[in-house]
């Protein structure tokens, strides 16, 4: 029997060997830095700064995946967490997209 651990660790191998592939075309990877961008557009200063930079200098979808536990608390912090939810779930189907 295969254990709920053992599950989550083999759809996290899954999700990542899917984000390690070749690097995205430079047109995409910007698309989908404007879109990480846009989710914290009225997120305040402060919580935003260190965030901008993070999404600047990543370059490849990886570094943005792993950024999402940052964004959803970023937008959670000041609008709640049914409206970071509803974010995030935009940024996972883009970044998912064309991954299978």
């Amino acid at each position: 029997m295969t254990s709920l651990s053992d599950f989550g660790r083999r759809m996290a191998g899954v999700t990542l060997r899917c984000l390690r592939g070749p690097c995205l075309p430079a047109e995409r990877l910007a698309q989908l830095k404007r879109l990480c961008l846009d989710l914290i557009h009225d997120v305040p200063p402060g919580q935003k700064h260190s965030l901008v930079g993070r999404i600047d200098h990543a370059q490849r979808r990886r570094e943005l995946w792993f950024l999402r536990s940052s964004l959803y608390r970023a937008i959670s912090l000041q609008h709640g967490e049914q409206i970071a939810r509803q974010r995030i779930r935009e940024l996972d189907k883009q970044l998912r997209h064309k991954l299978h």
